[in-house]
């Protein structure tokens, strides 16, 4: 279980889904480019990507006690903008070469992976106990 929130922390999870590499026809790079280019023109994929990681940095940083549901929320909801922000982008534009290039094809899969392990680890964190029970130890 602790590679699973090694692999799924959040700094790993946006670090990944920043750097996660495309191809298109004429144009390819980091999936970070792209939304630095399209944030200033309100392009819904930028949006939605720009809610996403703000959601999962904002859970990140969340430490409270009497809300402990909050933070598995915020990032569950981060995590459905950003894979939402990607489908988005792939939808409206072409960047089939990402799926046919082996290092495009390997950020994906990876980015796969932490998005997955974030999910599980998002989960579990719905389970912790309100409260910690404190020994008696006198």
């Amino acid at each position: 279980m602790k590679i699973i929130k090694w692999i799924g922390h959040p700094v790993v999870l946006v670090c990944t889904y920043l750097f996660f590499i495309t191809e298109g026809q004429n144009f390819g790079g980091f999936y970070m480019l792209y939304l630095m280019l399209a944030l200033p023109h309100g392009v819904p994929y930028a949006i939605l990507a720009a809610l996403g990681i703000a959601s999962v940095v904002i859970g990140f940083n969340l430490n409270k006690k009497h809300a402990y549901w909050v933070k598995p929320l915020l990032y569950l909801i981060g995590l459905v903008l950003m894979v939402s922000s990607l489908i988005n982008f792939f939808a409206t534009g072409d960047q089939s070469g990402t799926f046919e290039g082996g290092v495009p094809l390997i950020s994906f899969i990876i980015l796969c992976v932490c998005s997955f392990c974030f999910f599980i680890t998002g989960l579990s964190l719905f389970q912790r106990p309100h409260t910690k029970a404190v020994s008696a130890s006198s």
